[in-house]
């Protein structure tokens, strides 16, 4: 595939997956596109938690049967269950860092899922930092994160929530 065909195609998933939204905050408490409000503000309180450093408490929004599985490069493909995946995700992720900081960028409701564009912060004991742009895919069940499809970046998530979804 020519790189000006994948181009088109990302930004076709893209328009199709991330329609212009208004302020975030405003737009978690709508339903749209078959999605309960509380499933946006769900994983809003996740990264919240993530943000604010509070990881333990991250457990308590997470279906025991979470499952989160690493889809992204660089790093070999991993996969964590339990209550407590996230944050051992997290902690892999992490690697070499002394501690890595959760920023989410966006969030966006699709049908079935939510969307999240968010960014790791490395920070080295030496004062060293680094960035990593990262999304995931995330599906509730019984009110609770049931399982997490993370990717390396947004273009990564389009795709294969495009194919998933026949989308392209």
């Amino acid at each position: 595939m020519s790189l000006r065909r994948l181009r088109r195609l990302v930004e076709k998933a893209h328009r199709v997956l991330m329609p212009p939204m208004e302020d975030q905050a405003h737009s978690l408490g709508r339903a749209r596109d078959g999605i309960p409000p509380q499933s946006l503000e769900l994983v809003g309180e996740v990264f919240a938690r993530l943000e604010s450093d509070d990881h333990e408490s991250v457990e308590e929004l997470c279906h025991e049967n979470l499952e989160v599985r690493w889809r992204g490069v660089g790093l070999r493909r991993h996969e964590h269950r339990g209550a407590g995946a996230l944050t051992s995700h997290l902690r892999e992720m992490g690697g070499i860092w002394e501690r890595v900081d959760v920023v989410c960028d966006r969030l966006a409701d699709r049908p079935g899922r939510v969307l999240a564009l968010y960014r790791l912060l490395g920070r080295g004991a030496d004062g060293s930092t680094a960035e990593s742009p990262h999304a995931a895919v995330v599906r509730i069940r019984d009110a609770r994160v049931w399982r997490w499809d993370a990717f390396q970046d947004a273009a990564h998530s389009f795709d294969w929530l495009a194919s998933e979804s026949r989308l392209i």
